[in-house]
Order: C-alpha cells, then structure tokens, then sequence
C-alpha cells in the first residue's frame, strides 16, 4: 500500500525500477496500491482504478489511457489530464465552441443520433498554430508552463479552457491569440449524462 509515497524523487524512481526487476526475475503477483498514476502505468501490467471504494475500470495501461471507461478514469490519468469539452452534433458534423471541426459521418457514425456529447482530447493531440483555418479553435493563451522537454499551453476558447502540449522550442506566448487543431482521430466522446464512455459502453 503505497510503499514508495514517502521517498524523494529521486530514490522512488530508483525503488521503482527495482520492483520492477524483481518482478521480471520471479514473477510474483503484486496487488500495489498507489496515488502516483506514473508508478501504477510503469509498473502495472493492469490497472484498476478506483473512485470512493467503486471500481471504474481495469485494463491495460495502454487501454487505460487510450480508451478511459469514463470522465473521471480520462481525468485520472495524464499529465497534464485529458480536456473535457462540450461538443455539439449538427448535420452529421462536430462542433466545438460553435466551431465545426469536422465533418466526416465516418470517423464519428455512432454519434449523429445525439445532440451534445463530451470531447476528451489529451493535450499531445492538438497542435497550436498562429494563423486560422477552417478546422481550427481560436482561443487566447492564459498560461504557459516550461516543463523542459516541452510546454504546456493553458488556452481559453469561450468559456472553456483547453490544455495543449507543445514544443519547447515553439513561441508561444501569455495573451496571444491562437488557433488549435484537434486531432479528430484521437478523441474519446462521453455521454452527457453518465459521462461514460460512448466506445467502451458500446
């Protein structure tokens, strides 16, 4: 139960690669209890996240973060977590932010007999850009966090705000206005009104 919360950095990532050769040498079965979603996707061969003692979802890693049974397991893991946003059904096209982002039945053909859905969309599947275009989401930059290797981009688009991953080297900047492009493909949909998932629920 958490055996490695209370050590630095450091020594639990360390720790952690231990457990994990002792693993592949004997191949016990480990049930591990952890907060730290980093140790439960490194470590886990399967994953079964919990909310108030309900059991959410159990899968692969891989699965888990790909195809989330639901909001609360989209939000859960990622970091930064995967965007939440209202998206809007209309002639067999998505909206978001009244912003029609695409327009093919085939990628979204269990979806036209609704009116509004949840859009998850993880950070690393929008691209930013600095000039419009038919399929992009304008929005204004109100954070930008330097994570080394990358950045995380903090945009408002009407009365959402979405996060975006970007290259380090990319300028983007605090108050500047610029224009999203979600990757249609790598989206998860959410019921409305059981926030499951519209593809794991079937």
């Amino acid at each position: 139960d958490e055996p490695l919360s209370n050590l630095d950095v450091q020594l639990r990532n360390s720790s952690r690669e231990e457990l994990i050769k002792l693993h592949e040498i004997n191949r016990p079965t480990f049930i591990y209890v952890t907060h730290d979603q980093i140790e439960a996707m490194t470590i886990g061969h399967r994953i079964a996240i919990l909310n108030k003692g309900d059991l959410q979802q159990i899968d692969t890693p891989e699965e888990v973060y790909n195809n989330p049974a639901n909001i609360f397991v989209a939000k859960f893991i990622g970091t930064p977590p995967m965007n939440i946003l209202i998206g809007k059904i209309a002639n067999k096209k998505l909206y978001i932010n009244d912003k029609c982002i695409f327009n093919n039945e085939n990628v979204i053909p269990n979806l036209n007999n609704r009116n509004l859905i949840y859009v998850g969309i993880r950070p690393e599947h929008i691209l930013v850009h600095t000039e419009d275009a038919f399929d992009r989401i304008q929005g204004e930059v109100t954070r930008v966090e330097n994570y080394g290797n990358q950045k995380c981009v903090s945009v408002s688009i009407g009365n959402e705000n979405i996060k975006a991953s970007i290259k380090n080297d990319q300028d983007i900047k605090k108050n500047q206005k610029i224009y999203l492009e979600i990757d249609i493909t790598k989206c998860s949909y959410f019921d409305i009104k059981t926030e499951k998932n519209l593809k794991v629920e079937g």
